[in-house]
């Protein structure tokens, strides 16, 4: 048995200084991140811009109050310095045949299983009814974090923002035409 892969949802990236970043890549390749985000616990903040068509978004993943680089991000980047963090996959089968899969590969799923309610996807709106995240550890994808999500996608509507967030700067945010 195979994981079975959709398309590649996400590839978030370590960063330093947030917005230097986002100066970087908005200066590079003319695109704005359509959403931002703190996490608190895990001391870090964090935007997404959407790629092409709206298909995969990129992240970026910044320290936020952990000026030791302690925690998560912070260690991260002390101990391998900026770079791909982690890259998430949209798995073509339900959560419950993606874990069978993981096992029957010999590999557990580490940190057990995350799920989220009504989440943007991207600056056009499409959101997610419910992903649910499983995670392949670095050790057994050659050092990189896989996050292979099961989504279920909502056809229209308006997505509540993460409780934590900012809006984007006005003006930045893609509308349909």
């Amino acid at each position: 048995m195979t994981i079975k892969i959709k398309k590649i949802q996400r590839i978030a990236v370590a960063v330093k200084d947030l917005d230097a970043s986002i100066e970087k890549w908005k200066k590079m390749f003319g695109i704005e991140p359509f959403i931002y985000g703190i996490a608190k616990k895990e001391k870090y903040h964090w935007c997404a811009f959407e790629l092409g068509e709206g298909d995969c978004t990129i992240e970026f993943l910044s320290p936020w109050n952990d000026p030791k680089g302690e925690v998560l991000i912070g260690k991260f980047i002390r101990t391998r310095g900026e770079g791909i963090y982690m890259i998430t996959l949209q798995t073509a089968g339900t959560a419950d045949e993606t874990v069978d899969a993981m096992r029957e590969l010999g590999i557990e799923p580490s940190w057990g299983s995350v799920a989220w309610k009504d989440i943007n996807l991207n600056a056009s709106g499409d959101s997610a009814e419910m992903w649910q995240e499983h995670y392949i550890a670095p050790k057994d994808a050659n050092g990189v974090l896989i996050v292979l999500a099961t989504i279920k996608r909502k056809l229209t509507g308006v997505v509540k923002p993460p409780p934590e967030f900012r809006l984007p700067v006005a003006g930045t945010k893609k509308t349909k035409k």
